[in-house]
């Protein structure tokens, strides 16, 4: 087992202080790889729902997990290959994972997202509906030899149109870590 410790930047500071004042937040921690991700008012960042679905981080309203809630926002990071080194890769290897669940769906491409500080832009796509009628919104941001994505999907079109501005806030509050360095447990 490893511990890894994240060398907090002045950045992830000025992230962390802004957090505790509009919602509950954390980081995503890889092996060799963090961003802090703040949650929208109202929405929870939830580490059990996190370790059930595998995915780096879930963020629900706070009043419902999902599928209860009707909508959520999740988070991951892939690790550049020869064949993924862009967010359109990216966005093109979900697409085929659409088509492998049997949905036939078109991406559009929205305007891109600006981080609140360190100002990387995320590219984003909206889906949907898939095979059983959900929505998507991903963004997908670009760091070091990382893409990192945020994925908002909701059941229906109406919980989507609502839950954008949530899935915005978390996007806008996207902050990669400088360093992060593993220790050997002892």
């Amino acid at each position: 087992m490893q511990r890894v410790v994240v060398v907090l930047s002045a950045l992830a500071i000025v992230c962390s202080s802004a957090s505790a004042q509009t919602g509950a937040g954390g980081f995503v921690i890889g092996k060799d790889h963090a961003y802090l991700l703040e949650a929208p008012k109202g929405w929870v960042m939830d580490s059990g729902d996190a370790a059930k679905d595998k995915v780096g981080a879930v963020f629900h309203p706070a009043n419902a997990h999902w599928p209860e809630s009707g909508v959520i926002i999740y988070t991951d990071m892939l690790k550049k290959t020869k064949t993924l080194q862009t967010p359109a890769n990216a966005m093109r290897a979900d697409i085929a994972l659409f088509q492998k669940e049997g949905s036939v769906i078109r991406p559009v491409k929205k305007p891109s997202i600006k981080t609140e500080i360190g100002g990387l832009v995320g590219e984003v796509y909206h889906f949907g509906p898939d095979r059983r009628g959900q929505y998507d919104a991903r963004a997908y941001f670009t760091y070091k030899a990382y893409i990192d994505y945020l994925v908002l999907t909701a059941r229906d079109k109406a919980t989507f149109e609502r839950s954008l501005p949530a899935f915005e806030h978390v996007a806008h509050s996207y902050a990669p870590q400088l360093k992060v360095i593993h220790e050997p447990a002892k």
